[in-house]
């Protein structure tokens, strides 16, 4: 890994402090998704959510948190909870073809996953966006599905929110 890169995001949030689980870890360490890779069965895997911690060297150490598998892929960022909590969206997979909003819970030296929310379509299809408000509730956007009428007629996209999940 490039360390210029890593280096000035480090030095922003400091060294030191213990690791701890909730918002002061997630403030230390960074965290993304990938399309591919994790998944072996799959040519190209299915996508995979991690975790950059600084090590105290200056550089970042990086692990795998979750593999998708047959639930989806992500090509969007993850955000944080009030309680320190991953929350992202993907779409494809089996259960939720057309898409759902998942959330990582940190609970010991793992990620716990759990599904929040499944469209199905009439409620929306293909979520590309996730945010998290001050009272906890979520918000998003898909880029289809909802009232059929837009050029493809499969509908023209939904905002959602899931409350205080």
């Amino acid at each position: 890994m490039d360390s210029n890169l890593a280096l000035p995001i480090h030095r922003r949030y400091g060294r030191g402090g213990s690791r701890s689980s909730g918002r002061d870890r997630c403030r230390r360490n960074l965290y993304g998704t990938t399309i591919t890779g994790g998944n072996k069965k799959s040519p190209f895997g299915t996508g995979t959510v991690y975790e950059l911690s600084p090590d105290g060297s200056g550089n970042y150490s990086f692990q795998v948190i979750h593999i998708f598998g047959k639930t989806g892929q992500s090509y969007y960022p993850v955000v944080l909870d009030p309680s320190g909590n991953l929350i992202g969206v993907a779409f494809g997979g089996s259960a939720d073809p057309a898409g759902f909003v998942f959330k990582l819970t940190h609970s010991g030296s793992a990620w716990d996953y759990s599904l929040l929310h499944g469209f199905d379509g009439n409620n929306g299809f293909g979520p590309n966006a996730v945010m998290v408000a001050a009272s906890g509730n979520l918000f998003g956007v898909t880029n289809a599905g909802g009232v059929a009428g837009c050029s493809n007629d499969s509908g023209c996209g939904v905002v959602f929110e899931l409350a205080n999940p």
